[in-house]
């Protein structure tokens, strides 16, 4: 079932609990062997965002998270307040 979260080319998620939720969502899916595709128009910002938010939720630290998502795709996370909203979430889920 298709899920639309409408995040604005190098922005961040207006709301924390609906991006939590679309995580969680994500994570319930591909757990039960669902597949799952994240894509944005350049692939690395909000996609980046999203799957080390989910990273996060899977037990990565903020940092290890970046750096994941960011050896798997160049330039991702490129943008500082996309990497410092990863550590506020990260913040959030304990």
């Amino acid at each position: 079932m298709p899920l639309f979260l409408r995040i604005h080319d190098d922005e961040l998620p207006t709301s924390l609990e609906t991006f939590t939720a679309l995580v969680d969502r994500i994570l319930v899916a591909t757990a039960a062997g669902e597949t799952v595709a994240v894509h944005c128009r350049g692939g690395t910002g909000r996609t980046g965002t999203v799957v080390a938010a989910c990273l996060v939720k899977l037990g990565y630290s903020a940092e290890d998270a970046i750096a994941a998502v960011q050896q798997v795709r160049s330039g991702a996370l490129g943008v500082a307040s996309q990497r410092d909203f990863i550590h506020r979430f990260d913040a959030a889920q304990t």
